[in-house]
């Protein structure tokens, strides 16, 4: 089945899977059937809000379980998810509500008390009561490939961000990409192959974000939410470990501080990616030497054409060049 947009395609998987678990934030968990009724809830509350097919709805929320239920709900309410950094500056925060004309806000009681941006209608998607009273059943707005499902704001390193558009049919191709089927059919793997249990590492207004959110959701695999917060590698050794994690996505950075300092937590991963930067050779080598069942992709791409443009997987045997 061809599916016209991210909802869509999720709400397939719900059906195929609704008892499995879909998300998980420490031990917070919900299935398949209850993140996509909790959604429901939410997309219909935005809707009583007033939000429209393609009207852009922020969030600034937590890592928590409370996350995928936000954007999902912004998708079957028909609306864009525009993601803010927690971290960023005010004025920075400010500026992107404003360019984007003020639109309804999802927080949490964490990000209300650190000082919350003016914007229009804010729904604290912990705290707030009146979606409980609401329908489960999906509101069953149109969809349609190529409207927007998400804007993400660049850094603004060369004058001031500027908001990407990025259209459901993007996010599917990348999602639904055959180089995430690889694993899938060898001997005792999962059935979903290496993205079975995908770690969320990075903040949701980073375009990594797609592949952690939307791989695993939209191929019946389980999302993990790491902890609010950096991580060191003692931390994320030990997350690693605790949640059975069989992929992940590291900055070129962390890839590299992994690699000197602790390259056997990634011995039970079955595939690492990483890029935004240059990553450096001897890391991969490294990792592929201690770890020789792993699978190292190197990605390569931006928020403008949806995320990955392309990709290298690297396996053991591989020996360090002058770059990648």
């Amino acid at each position: 089945m061809v599916s016209n947009s991210i909802q869509e395609r999720f709400a397939a998987q719900v059906a195929q899977t609704p008892d499995l678990v879909a998300v998980s934030s420490g031990a917070a968990r919900l299935t398949y059937r209850e993140l996509d009724e909790r959604a429901s809830r939410l997309a219909h509350r935005l809707i009583g809000l007033g939000v429209r097919p393609e009207d852009p709805v922020a969030l600034l929320l937590e890592r928590s379980i409370h996350l995928p239920v936000a954007i999902l709900a912004t998708l079957k309410a028909g609306g864009v998810y525009l993601p803010l950094h927690g971290a960023s500056p005010q004025q920075r925060t400010q500026w992107i509500m404003d360019n984007a004309g003020r639109p309804a806000l999802l927080a949490d009681q964490v990000t209300r008390q650190r000082g919350l941006p003016a914007a229009g209608p804010v729904v604290l998607v912990d705290s707030d009561e009146q979606q409980h009273a609401l329908p489960a059943t999906d509101p069953l707005v149109p969809a349609f490939p190529d409207r927007l499902a998400l804007v993400m704001y660049t850094s603004g390193s060369e004058g001031q961000p500027s908001g990407v558009g990025v259209t459901h049919r993007g996010v599917l191709q990348v999602a639904l990409d055959s180089c995430w089927d690889v694993g899938a059919s060898s001997a005792g793997a999962a059935p979903h192959g290496r993205q079975e249990r995908v770690l969320m590492l990075a903040p949701h207004a980073f375009a990594v974000s797609s592949y952690e959110l939307w791989v695993p959701l939209l191929r019946g695999g389980h999302l993990v939410l790491a902890p609010p917060g950096d991580f060191d590698v003692g931390s994320l050794r030990r997350l690693i470990s605790d949640e059975k994690i069989t992929a992940l996505h590291l900055t070129a950075g962390l890839f590299r501080v992994v690699a000197e300092e602790a390259p056997d937590c990634l011995r039970e991963v079955r595939e690492v990616l990483t890029g935004g930067d240059v990553i450096s050779a001897t890391a991969v080598q490294r990792v592929l030497d201690v770890c020789p069942g792993i699978v190292v992709r190197a990605m390569y791409g931006s928020t403008e054409v949806s995320l990955f443009a392309t990709s290298s997987p690297m396996t053991a045997g591989y020996r360090a060049g002058g770059s990648v």
